[in-house]
């Protein structure tokens, strides 16, 4: 349980966490307030990043974690996974159950066919040496 004080009220509200949320509330404000799971992140060795068209260079990554607002107006809103680029700023996507499901099984695709993309840089080097 979470205790969040706001300045314009004199009571402090109490919020439940659920088990997941690694959100720190302080400074939270209760209309605000959001509960955030751990991330999964993937990103390449960070020695292999290059910078993109004059830009500092940034290590290529994706994220994603459960999010759920805990007082948003809509007493509806279902927890979701929200998947970025590892900037929680940037483009992002929210999904549901099923679109999660969905991800999940092109990502196994994707690894798949980079196994394959592995071993044929695999046979160009051996055939350079």
């Amino acid at each position: 349980m979470t205790t969040i004080t706001e300045p314009r009220i004199t009571t402090p509200e109490i919020a439940s966490c659920p088990p997941w949320c690694v959100t720190d509330h302080t400074g939270d404000y209760v209309g605000d307030l959001i509960h955030r799971g751990g991330a999964a992140v993937m990103s390449v060795p960070k020695e292999s990043a290059r910078p993109g068209d004059g830009s500092p260079r940034q290590i290529p990554q994706l994220s994603a974690h459960v999010l759920t607002p805990e007082f948003a107006d809509d007493s509806e809103a279902e927890p979701m996974v929200v998947v970025d680029l590892g900037d929680m700023w940037g483009p992002y996507a929210e999904l549901d159950l099923e679109q999660t499901g969905e991800f999940i099984r092109q990502g196994r695709a994707f690894l798949a066919r980079l196994e394959q993309i592995r071993e044929q840089l695999a046979a160009a080097l051996k055939e350079q040496s």
